[in-house]
């Protein structure tokens, strides 16, 4: 995995560090610093891939010749001369691609601000058998190309000059945007701040056919509750690869960071688990659920089917009305019976009517014979021919014995009375008692199936059937009623008690 690092520094004269030194040590060569004298020869050291000065504008010049006139242009001896940048290369990538991470790298910081970028590629340190005895726990890895062992830490350094650069190489003024301090105290950023940013899409952008990314935000931005580790530095770091049993102050706040990550790491593992364990329950529940409505939504399906299957058998029951599900007059239901027990059971009854058919044909023949109230309704009209039927009875009547006798002429049945429903049911309503309204509910029944469908229609918002008992609208009526029969009843007292006579006189007296 690629890991991301981006380290700035500087090189005081005043801490004894100069800028020929570092770039001889950086690019492995000799140079000789012509205002101290010194000569620094760095040329036995391994692992230089490959170094190169980049001036502004895709010039270059001598190593050597170049840092000794930094050294001489600048004359104080608190001054910085030099700064650099540490930045990690991707061991995705093989030598020649992070050599062309790095130069480009180097290329756009020089035009960028201005400056002598002199860039030295690292190799990884080798990791020997004695390595790995004293501290078994360090970082190694093996190089596909030489078979050998690393600790997979492939670096650049990327020395910056302290003063501008023309194009034609001449010395300038101090980069002041390199100053981390002039840039704090003119609330600016500084180079390393707006320089991780791209260094970041650089490598990512290198990286893309490995499946691989890094990310140059710290933990925090990230909204990491890690905690970051602090630099060993090399002394630290040599004591750790050598395996010294005492760990240095940085050495052991790094092992209480690293333990406190990994608690934290393992804390977050179980909450991850946990819930993960609360949503599969959720979604158990929630399954359950969905499998409970459809086991109802099927029982209901079925009570349904159960409840038409036995409506049909119902309706098809002999004295039943196919439409309203209800039972024939039983008067009409007994006299069927009755008649049909009169025939044997491998004689038809008459005219092959089954016994539906013949408790329907009772029903009109007992309608057709009910005796009617003709007192409260005029007679019609006769008509003229109606007038002379009388006259030719009499006169068939006054002829003597032995003439023929007149059979009597039918009179047209008289008109059916209108069935008054509401005034009915009202009645029953006003009764005192349920069994009361009970006993004419079940008298109502034996009436003419229409006369009784009439009167449940008006007593069903009312009262509850065979029960007599009155819901709550039949008894807020039932109160209405009795409160008015209670005035009436009340005025008619007042009224006979106010024509009393005083002295006990009759009236008009």
């Amino acid at each position: 995995m690629a890991i991301y690092h981006l380290h700035a520094k500087a090189f005081r004269r005043k801490d004894g560090r100069s800028a020929t030194a570092a770039a001889a040590y950086r690019a492995g060569e000799l140079i000789v610093d012509e205002r101290t004298g010194a000569e620094h020869d760095y040329t036995k050291k391994g692992g230089v891939l490959g170094a190169t000065l980049f001036l502004p504008g895709g010039s270059t010049e001598s190593r050597g010749d170049f840092w000794n006139r930094v050294e001489k242009h600048h004359r104080r001896g608190d001054a910085v001369t030099a700064r650099e940048v540490e930045i990690s290369l991707p061991h995705e990538l093989d030598n020649k691609q992070r050599k062309a991470l790095a130069f480009q790298f180097a290329r756009e910081l020089s035009d960028r601000y201005g400056v002598a970028v002199d860039v030295a590629l690292h190799a990884p340190r080798s990791v020997s058998d004695r390595d790995l005895e004293r501290n078994p726990d360090q970082f190694h890895m093996t190089d596909p190309e030489t078979g050998k062992r690393h600790n997979g830490n492939w670096h650049a350094h990327l020395l910056f000059s302290a003063c501008h650069v023309e194009l034609d190489g001449k010395l300038g003024k101090k980069a002041v945007e390199l100053d981390p301090i002039h840039c704090q105290r003119q609330k600016i950023p500084n180079m390393t701040d707006k320089e991780r940013g791209r260094w970041c899409d650089l490598q990512n952008a290198a990286l893309e056919h490995a499946a691989t990314s890094v990310d140059h935000r710290s933990f925090k931005d990230r909204g990491s509750d890690q905690e970051p580790t602090v630099h060993l530095g090399g002394y630290a770091a040599r004591m750790r690869r050598e395996g010294t049993p005492e760990l240095s102050d940085n050495a052991a706040l790094n092992a209480e960071i690293n333990s406190a990550n990994d608690k934290v790491r393992k804390l977050r593992k179980q909450r991850s688990n946990e819930r993960a364990e609360q949503q599969i329950g959720q979604r158990h529940q929630l399954q359950i659920r969905a499998e409970m409505r459809a086991l109802y939504a099927a029982q209901q399906r079925a009570y349904d089917r159960q409840e038409t299957a036995e409506w049909q058998a119902w309706i098809s029951e002999p004295f039943v009305c196919s439409a309203t599900g209800r039972i024939y007059a039983e008067d009409a239901v007994d006299r069927c019976m009755l008649r049909e027990s009169q025939y044997p059971e491998n004689q038809p009854s008459p005219g092959g009517m089954t016994l539906e058919e013949m408790a329907k044909l009772l029903e009109m023949e007992r309608r057709q014979t009910m005796p009617s109230s003709t007192a409260s309704k005029p007679s019609p009209t006769p008509s003229p021919r109606e007038e002379e039927k009388p006259a030719q009875s009499a006169s068939l009547a006054d002829s003597g014995p032995g003439q023929a006798t007149a059979k009597p002429v039918p009179q047209a049945p008289q008109p059916r009375p209108v069935f008054d429903a509401k005034a009915r049911a009202l009645e029953i309503i006003k009764m005192n008692t349920n069994e009361e309204r009970a006993e004419a509910f079940r008298e109502a029944m034996l009436l003419d199936l229409g006369d009784f469908d009439a009167i449940d229609i008006e007593l069903e918002p009312l009262m509850f059937g065979v029960t007599g008992e009155l819901t709550s609208e039949g008894q807020r009526l039932r109160a209405e009623f009795v409160s008015v029969e209670t005035t009436q009843r009340v005025q008619q007292v007042k009224r006979e008690q106010d024509w009393e006579p005083q002295g006990g006189g009759s009236p008009g007296m």
